[in-house]
């Protein structure tokens, strides 16, 4: 996570150029691919930060637990940060650069934008971030929201000559915004979609289990051999295996597309020599975004 704190900036201008230059200046992600250090840090701040107005420095938490009803993270660290903030060290912050998933960056943009902080994300995709009557002009982000993903998909499927299909996706935001925006688009295409299922990866085993072998089942038993799929890489890892042994998973007259959360499976399996082999099977008919 990283906190911009204000210093000198004179104006909104300034302000929104500082946060778009620090969400995707080359400075910063030389930041980010380098290891961390203060050196890195200096070079930033230096180069880019004060320049502008402002400065950066980093303030690691962990958000990976953090939803609508779990901030508590966040809720004793905030308001020692934000900008009316007189207590710590680190005060006068006015922007974060953080969530990687949708379903950490909703409920974290409110609590920030109730302590008049702003949020820049360059992967948090949910189409819920873009209704400014709820999150006003607090919000950033670098990355397109998930509808022109789902219309784009559609199109392609389209463009394929594809005329039907069938749809699993994860029961998160992200899995729901492409869903719901693949749907709208299919219908105008006149693209029937022959069944949709959503699966809660995040349920016990157990019930991940059942949920898995029911969106398997409904999906063989539609007919077609379209299937799209929006979700993670580590969720598409969890449905790949039943949809191979249900056999509608890597074989020539079957053909799956999944969003573009999925591409990371091609570095994942070089990465770990224990997924190359599962990687190889799961991707075998596979295109993703």
């Amino acid at each position: 996570m990283l906190f911009l704190r204000l210093e000198a900036i004179t104006s909104l201008a300034i302000l929104l150029a500082s946060l778009t230059c620090s969400a995707w200046c080359a400075q910063l992600r030389y930041l980010v691919a380098m290891p961390l250090s203060d050196s890195n840090l200096t070079d930033v701040n230096n180069q880019v930060a004060r320049p502008a107005g402002h400065s950066v420095f980093i303030d690691i938490r962990d958000t990976s637990t953090l939803s609508a009803g779990s901030t508590h993270i966040f809720n004793s660290t905030l308001p020692a940060l934000a900008p009316n903030a007189t207590t710590t060290p680190t005060n006068g912050a006015i922007a974060m650069i953080t969530g990687i998933t949708s379903d950490t960056t909703i409920p974290l943009t409110l609590l920030a934008q109730a302590h008049g902080m702003y949020v820049c994300s360059g992967s948090a995709t949910a189409t819920k971030l873009s209704n400014t009557s709820i999150f006003g002009q607090s919000f950033f982000r670098t990355i397109p929201a998930d509808d022109i993903q789902g219309i784009a998909l559609a199109y392609y499927l389209a463009h394929q000559q594809w005329t039907a299909c069938a749809v699993i996706a994860s029961n998160s935001k992200y899995g729901r915004s492409i869903a719901s925006a693949f749907s709208a688009t299919a219908t105008e295409l006149a693209i029937d979609i022959a069944s949709t299922e959503f699966v809660a990866f995040g349920a016990p085993a157990a019930t991940k289990s059942a949920l898995l072998a029911r969106a398997v089942n409904a999906t063989a038993q539609t007919g077609v051999r379209v299937v799209v799929f929006f979700g993670t890489m580590p969720e598409y890892l969890d449905l790949a295996p039943v949809a191979r042994q249900a056999g509608i998973l890597g074989f020539d007259n079957w053909v799956w597309i999944a969003s573009e959360a999925v591409g990371e499976i091609t570095l994942a399996v070089e990465r770990d020599p224990g997924l190359r082999e599962q990687g190889a099977r799961s991707a075998r008919s596979l295109t993703f975004t």
